[in-house]
């Protein structure tokens, strides 16, 4: 039995919580494995999710990223005692020191946060040089959700030994709710729904969904755009579809649960992302069927979308409304063969595979405690 301990900084949405959420529940069928979480701050509204999963975690309580007190830290080490491996998704110098003390076997999962396209703060800074050399001289394993992610952490922290890479896995256990969904179905009716589902933060890019968006309704008037999430600049984007006319086209739905329910009233997705690590919910649209549309520079989606259709990776905003005409002309019969497609490379991306990957690597770690 291989005990694991994964150490996330909260439970707030996003796609790491979500990456573990699945990763655990793939462990736990595995009887090799004996995972558990650590919430380093006891904030989040995902908390409910891995309650209804029974996964295992226990909280430590912190509210920031540089508060702490001793009794924290110790309930912290005498945690990761328990635990062979200490699986970190979030770099904090405090509690990978701790780690440290412990002398158990390190891992960390890069999965891509390098704040690009924001001005980085003091402390940001500084947790980035340590990060450097924790990663290079201290972490017995390092693994990237992407190879775009690898290529990046290579050249930015100078990392020598090489990582794995691990992609991401889509699981199948979705929260529904599809009455609380119903008012917004209503409201849509029956016109051609181009959406996106993400937090709505700057990587994530979604002005260049509306300026495109703003663009192809001028000439298709039965067109909606369907924005599911929230984020700082919400605000900011609610006032932009304001400014270009488009409030009686655009919805704005905020944070939901039940995602899935919203992704299946899109007949295209479009994730505008920059720089994206990953980009799990392009995996997650693709297993549905749906048509899904990323840009060229959108760091780890393209190399999930190419797979399917290379058009579907786009360089601008025109190029965007372009591949949106296409779909709005494409007559659904001609479109089974290629949502068959999308379903099968959406199943390369499975948990299952993800779960066996992550194996392999505590395996060889541990092997190596043995010789």
């Amino acid at each position: 039995m291989i005990n694991v301990i994964h150490v996330l900084w909260s439970a707030q949405y996003g796609g790491i919580q979500r990456m573990v959420l699945d990763l655990c529940i793939e462990q736990y069928k595995n009887s090799e494995v004996n995972s558990s979480i650590l919430f380093i701050s006891s904030k989040g509204n995902y908390f409910q999710e891995f309650d209804n999963a029974k996964i295992k975690y226990t909280t430590a309580g912190f509210k920031g990223g540089r508060s702490f007190s001793f009794k924290k830290l110790k309930k912290i080490r005498n945690q990761f005692k328990k635990y062979q491996i200490v699986h970190f998704h979030d770099f904090n110098p405090i509690i990978f020191l701790i780690a440290l003390t412990t002398r158990k076997k390190i891992i960390y999962t890069e999965h891509g946060n390098f704040g690009f396209n924001r001005r980085l703060t003091f402390f940001e800074k500084l947790n980035h040089l340590v990060k450097r050399y924790a990663l290079k001289y201290f972490t017995k394993a390092i693994v990237c959700n992407s190879s775009f992610t690898k290529s990046v952490l290579i050249k930015r922290y100078n990392i020598k030994k090489e990582p794995f890479v691990i992609e991401n896995g889509a699981g199948s256990n979705f929260f529904s709710d599809p009455q609380e969904a119903q008012n917004y179905k209503l409201q849509i009716g029956d016109r051609f729904v181009i959406g996106t589902s993400s937090r709505i933060v700057e990587v994530k890019r979604i002005d260049r969904l509306i300026t495109a968006f703003a663009i192809f309704q001028k000439e298709h008037k039965n067109a909606v755009l369907l924005l599911v999430g929230d984020g700082k600049l919400l605000s900011e984007f609610r006032k932009k579809v304001v400014k270009l006319s488009l409030e009686d086209h655009a919805i704005f739905t905020g944070f939901k649960r039940n995602v899935h329910d919203y992704q299946k009233m899109m007949d295209v997705c479009v994730f505008p992302s920059q720089n994206e690590a990953f980009g799990l919910v392009a995996i997650e649209t693709l297993a549905i069927g749906k048509p899904t549309i990323v840009f060229n520079d959108g760091g780890g989606l393209p190399e999930i979308i190419k797979q399917v259709n290379q058009y579907d990776v786009v360089d601008s905003e025109k190029g965007l409304v372009k591949r949106l005409e296409y779909y709005y002309s494409l007559n659904k019969k001609e479109d089974l063969k290629k949502e068959t497609i999308r379903k099968e490379v959406a199943k390369m991306y499975s948990t299952q595979n993800m779960e066996k990957k992550y194996l392999n690597v505590y395996e060889r770690l541990l092997e190596n405690v043995r010789d």
